[in-house]
């Protein structure tokens, strides 16, 4: 089968990064990429409406449903590059995103605030700025593997989000230093695999392709870039935990009797 440019469906379908051409990717904000963020939109109405609305029973089955779902993702990625021979230490999931798979398990498993607060600061701000910013976009955007890469970053922010509109999520600035740590503790056994592998992961060999840590290369070079990394961190974490702060304001406000906001 063929497409209107003459290129073989199941050629593309297949594509991994060693065979990526760039006449088969996607463009940053372009018509598939913009297609991508709008079913992510669909799927955060379908889901987290309903699962407001639950019990928690039926948030616990959705809950497991969802991490089952983002496990089912990452092990058909290994499934599909072991039929193509193309399965590599690359892909091992160390990157930032997939260590998220493993903190959705542990908070399936035993719900807590230290593994809540990691899926709160890490995994959602990680998995938003991947789908503003997909580093897979030299792959083309209906390949197994650009599929792969949308679905698994759209569940991982999705988990973290349907938690906090239930309420079962309650982030807090002062676990900020648990996730912290869990970064500092997780990066420097990486940064070895890294050196050793000639790999990527956690953004500490290069910093990948579209996204802000780029700027910071063309600025303070290579490592220099690194410096980007805490950087981006702190102000993705204001943002995130300034709006959960001015929500709580206007909820707490929301909530006072009439009148009582006026003579405070």
């Amino acid at each position: 089968m063929k497409t209107g440019g003459g290129k073989a469906v199941s050629d593309t379908f297949f594509t991994v990064y060693r065979t990526a051409r760039w006449d088969t990717s996607f463009s940053l904000w372009g018509k598939e990429h913009l297609i991508w963020l709008g079913i992510f939109c669909v799927l955060a109405v379908l889901l987290l409406i309903p699962y407001r609305r639950m019990g928690d029973m039926g948030r616990l089955r959705t809950l497991h449903a969802l991490t089952a779902l983002l496990f089912a993702d990452e092990l058909l990625k290994h499934l599909f590059l072991l039929r193509l021979g193309e399965e590599d230490v690359d892909y091992l999931p160390l990157h930032l995103c997939s260590v998220g798979l493993f903190v959705c398990i542990w908070y399936a498993i035993r719900p807590n605030r230290y593994a809540g607060e990691l899926l709160f600061a890490v995994s959602l701000p990680g998995a938003a700025v991947a789908l503003l910013f997909p580093g897979w976009s030299v792959l083309p955007p209906w390949s197994f593997l650009s599929i792969h890469s949308f679905t698994f970053h759209m569940l991982l922010c999705l988990i973290p989000l349907a938690l906090l509109v239930s309420g079962e999520l309650k982030p807090h600035p002062g676990r900020l230093w648990f996730c912290m740590l869990f970064l500092v503790g997780t990066a420097i056994p990486v940064w070895f695999l890294d050196r050793r592998w000639g790999t990527n992961f956690y953004f500490l060999t290069y910093p990948g392709t579209g996204n802000p840590l780029v700027w910071f290369e063309a600025r303070f070079g290579n490592p220099g870039y690194q410096i980007g990394l805490p950087v981006c961190a702190a102000i993705l974490w204001a943002v995130e935990y300034g709006i959960l702060a001015l929500a709580r304001l206007v909820g707490r406000i929301r909530q006072k009797p009439d009148g009582q906001g006026a003579s405070d």
